[in-house]
């Protein structure tokens, strides 16, 4: 979990920050990263600090089997992104 700070107030809140898998494997064109097993990414991502993942193409599709993927490896799914504004509005 990371801390952040809100530019208007001064405020802090936690932020946990995911990640799209696309960084290992890409699910428009198969072919890059397309021998890297999730398992790979999963295991780097979390290595690295990424509190979760965006659903790709390597992840099951059925609930029960997406469960125990994410319980295994401690990771959750996210939504595919958020707008963050990192300078307060003019």
């Amino acid at each position: 979990m990371s801390q952040a700070q809100d530019a208007n107030s001064g405020a802090t809140f936690s932020v946990k920050i995911g990640i799209n898998p696309i960084s290992w494997s890409n699910d428009d064109l198969p072919s890059l990263g397309g021998e890297t097993p999730l398992e790979v990414a999963l295991t780097e991502g979390k290595a690295i600090g990424y509190q979760g993942f965006e659903l790709g193409n390597k992840f099951p599709r059925q609930s029960a089997a997406l469960r125990a993927r994410r319980r295994r490896k401690f990771v959750r799914s996210e939504r595919t992104w958020s707008y963050l504004p990192t300078t307060a509005p003019k």
